[in-house]
């Protein structure tokens, strides 16, 4: 998957083939949305995540992939996170 075609669907539709590590950012993403409180996301959000990247020195992968997919529908977030699952390891 690249920049180009991510920003041409502006989001994701399921079928992707998504590393570990970008599986892990998105997985990232939503639990740090959960843990929020009452803030409000400024930035990545959904509507403006395409527009902001105009202000960026760099256009970065991440960026773009983190816009989709919150453009994306929830039924095919958790298609797509449920492909990865995270294991947690604790000493007590």
């Amino acid at each position: 998957m690249t920049y180009a075609t991510i920003k041409e669907n502006g989001s994701l539709d399921g079928t992707e083939k998504l590393t570990k590590d970008e599986l892990e950012m998105l997985m990232d993403l939503d639990e740090e949305f959960m843990r929020r409180g009452h803030f409000n996301r400024i930035f990545p959000s959904s509507s403006l995540a395409f527009h902001y990247e105009n202000f960026f020195e760099f256009k970065r992968y991440q960026n773009i992939l983190v816009g989709a997919y919150l453009n994306t529908e929830a039924h095919i977030k958790e298609k797509l996170l449920a492909k990865h699952k995270r294991v947690y390891f604790s000493d007590v």
